[in-house]
């Protein structure tokens, strides 16, 4: 990882965990509940799919995107298989992770990028606390990458059926460690529950938990049905929206 990177993340770190502490000593006056969160898999569904349109809100190409996933057993260990396919434009992505449903750690992650000129591939092997990452671009030599990480994280792509585990209550914060997986970065989200509101979609109308997702410096949002299995229903991020359209 160059130098510059470091020391990028590691103020990142260090903003967050300022912020972190400041929040913790600041929320029993004001009635919520701070915790840094383990995810659990009992809400998680064993055979779900879920199929999305991205609304550009800059000017960027509008697409659509499916999610699913089901429960598998390999090696007899219970495992998650979750897949991604989406499209903006003349850029198609396709990926899948395999995840211990025990604990909800990464066990392998492939993915390609296909834009109009070029594709590129991505791969992550994960044995407990080791983990390599490789990336190849058309006529590139392969780049990879050997991380090591202790204690729990999670994968930032199955954030969306992280987040349905919550404990939503009002006010509440959480937070938790972060693998963003093509730059081999972590980082530590802080989500707020805001409030409840009512959205309709093409795929119904639905009460939902409004949350405020802050990674970084990036703001996101994120709506989850109040009704459990907690549904995605809505995701904003600051250039676009995931919108539900038909869940299977």
């Amino acid at each position: 990882m160059p130098f510059t990177k470091i020391n990028r993340y590691c103020l990142t770190v260090v903003r967050n965990l300022i912020l972190i502490a400041l929040l913790a000593a600041a929320l029993p006056a004001l009635g919520g509940v701070f915790s840094s969160y383990e995810f659990k898999s009992d809400s998680w569904p064993v055979n779900e799919r879920v199929d999305y349109k991205i609304q550009a809100l800059e000017e960027k190409a509008s697409g659509t995107t499916s999610i699913s996933i089901r429960k598998i057993t390999q090696m007899d260990t219970d495992m998650f298989l979750v897949r991604y396919e989406g499209k903006e434009g003349n850029e198609k992505d396709k990926w899948e992770v395999k995840l211990k449903k025990a604990d909800l750690m990464p066990v392998s992650y492939e993915e390609t990028i296909q834009k109009k000129d070029a594709t590129s591939t991505y791969s992550g092997a994960f044995h407990g606390k080791e983990m390599t990452l490789t990336s190849r671009s058309s006529g590139a030599q392969p780049k990879q990458m050997l991380l090591s990480r202790g204690g729990k994280y999670y994968l930032s792509m199955v954030m969306p059926y992280l987040l349905r585990s919550l404990n939503y209550k009002t006010g509440d914060y959480y937070t938790f460690h972060m693998l963003i997986i093509k730059d081999g970065s972590f980082t530590t989200p802080i989500i707020q529950v805001k409030e409840k509101e009512v959205l309709e979609v093409p795929a119904g109308i639905y009460e939902c938990w409004k949350l405020n997702i802050k990674i970084g410096s990036e703001q996101n949002y994120g709506w989850y049905s109040v009704k459990p299995p907690h549904f995605l229903v809505k995701y904003r991020y600051p250039d676009k929206e995931l919108i539900m359209v038909k869940h299977y």
